[in-house]
């Protein structure tokens, strides 16, 4: 189910650690509390839930398409 390389990860947390967003071992804690806890079962289901919901918005007659539809009709 990963979406992102190893690679890409890792880049990431150098760029947050670097930026001052967060210490290493914060985001390491995060992580693996989000891989290993029933709190990070919650939210990777929200997660899905939530890309299946934009999926829908965007393919025809879904929310976003009609939204844009009736914005083209302004001009």
């Amino acid at each position: 189910m990963g979406v992102f390389s190893s690679r890409q990860l890792r880049e990431t947390a150098i760029g947050l650690e670097k930026s001052g967003f967060c210490e290493r071992a914060e985001l390491e804690e995060r992580v693996i509390e989000l891989m290993n806890s029933k709190k990070g079962e919650a939210v990777r289901e929200r997660v899905l839930k939530l890309r299946e919901d934009a999926v829908e918005a965007k393919s025809d007659g879904g929310s976003s398409c009609i939204a844009m539809a009736k914005v083209g009709g302004f001009f």
